[in-house]
């Protein structure tokens, strides 16, 4: 039995949302976070010591980071998506720990501050602070994209699962960002995937 915790707006349950149409696999979905409260519950936290979403439960065993449950959702079915190569695997786990080392926190602070903040109360200064930041990660990427189609490989993996529903909030808060060619032709790519489509495109909020 596969739970996923967690409210589909969260970019962090997006991906394991899209994660889990790429492999098929059926899933029940319980709203937590924000609006839905939840995480703060005594169950909750004996499950997820962090308080945040998502949580993934597989029989009864528990997950509470992203990244980790995404490694989970494909190794555990011998996906593609998380090859059994060593070097491989090594390869998208640099640009996962990528995601959140460097991007996670330029990106939170562009969407806190765009999305989540009334326009009189907004910092223009801040913004443009953390968009030129985020701007000097997401290069990084896009030079990246010179070398091969997807994150860290030829193919999809969840490398790109990890930071595509971060490019979404990119491309929908980014005015005036640098021209990132390669970046755009990607993104244009995995949006085009129907989990892609169902779990991630749609709007902030």
């Amino acid at each position: 039995m596969l739970t996923i915790w967690g409210r589909s707006n969260s970019f962090n349950v997006q991906k394991l949302l899209w994660c889990c149409a790429e492999v098929g696999l059926a899933y029940d979905r319980i709203d937590a976070g924000g609006a839905f409260g939840r995480t703060r519950d005594p169950g909750y936290l004996s499950k997820s010591p962090t308080g945040l979403v998502p949580l993934l439960e597989v029989d009864g065993a528990c997950i509470w980071e992203s990244n980790s449950s995404l490694r989970h959702l494909a190794s555990s079915h011998g996906h593609s998506l998380y090859p059994q190569d060593a070097l491989a695997r090594a390869q998208i786990d640099c640009w996962m720990d990528w995601q959140l080392a460097a991007l996670a926190d330029p990106m939170r602070r562009l969407f806190v501050g765009v999305v989540r903040t009334a326009p009189d109360k907004r910092d223009s200064a801040a913004i443009e602070i953390a968009r030129r930041d985020a701007a000097k990660h997401w290069t990084v990427l896009d030079d990246q994209l010179t070398k091969r189609g997807y994150v860290a490989s030829d193919a999809l993996t969840i490398a790109d699962i990890c930071i595509g529903p971060l490019a979404h909030r990119w491309f929908k808060l980014s005015d005036g960002q640098p021209t990132l060619p390669r970046l755009a032709a990607w993104f244009a790519r995995i949006s085009q995937r129907p989990g892609f489509k169902e779990h991630v495109d749609h709007a902030l909020s």
